[in-house]
């Protein structure tokens, strides 16, 4: 009888410990992990775009032509695809990564015929 009781209090102790809801309570606003980021490239928000740079992709070259309008150095971070006109298959997706000076225009090459098609992009100052 005694370890049915035992049995009886452990089980209702575990199950309330579980049961238990914590609330954050901040400035009388409930705090919550909220995502409000449309999309990420590699873990970085869009949130966190600056812009200024342009993207072009000329007829003539097998390359993404990027131009920098901004007065400090930036990284560019973007998703192009390159799906032999299945655009919108995640499987040809590529991300690239390209530093660009100041009021600079840079080309990045890419290596497969087809033109690709740029899906996002996000521009962020680079620390000096």
């Amino acid at each position: 009888m005694k370890r049915l009781f035992v049995l009886f209090a452990v089980i209702g102790i575990c199950a309330f410990a579980y049961s238990q809801d914590v609330k954050v309570n901040i400035n009388n606003q409930d705090a919550t992990a909220k995502d409000d980021c449309p999309y990420r490239i590699n873990g970085i928000c869009a949130t966190e775009d600056i812009g200024g740079v342009d993207v072009d992709v000329p007829h003539n070259c097998y390359c993404i032509r990027l131009a920098n309008y901004n007065n400090f150095t930036v990284t560019v971070l973007f998703v192009y695809n390159q799906g032999r006109g299945v655009q919108y298959d995640v499987s040809y997706d590529r991300i690239a990564s390209v530093v660009i000076k100041a009021n600079e225009t840079k080309d990045y090459y890419y290596y497969e015929g087809y033109k690709p098609v740029i899906k996002g992009m996000i521009v962020r100052k680079l620390a000096q």
